[in-house]
């Protein structure tokens, strides 16, 4: 299994393009169908971002660091 984590705080201008860009990448021929798990972590978000993930069906968690790194 492959996991991808992505930290967001308030990305919701730039999430959905790099989930999708995920997606496309999980179904390279060349990982021979290895699953590959996309971890959204929500950082504080105060905007849409929370509902955008959600929409593509990925694993999320919260967390309250402020993007602090």
């Amino acid at each position: 299994m492959i996991a991808v984590i992505v930290p967001a705080h308030n990305e919701a201008d730039h999430i959905g393009a790099c989930l999708q860009s995920l997606h496309r990448a999980a179904k390279c021929p060349a990982l021979r169908a290895e699953p590959v798990a996309v971890v959204v972590a929500l950082d504080h978000c105060t905007d849409a971002t929370e509902t955008i993930a959600k929409h593509y069906g990925v694993q999320l968690v919260r967390c309250r660091a402020r993007n602090v790194g």
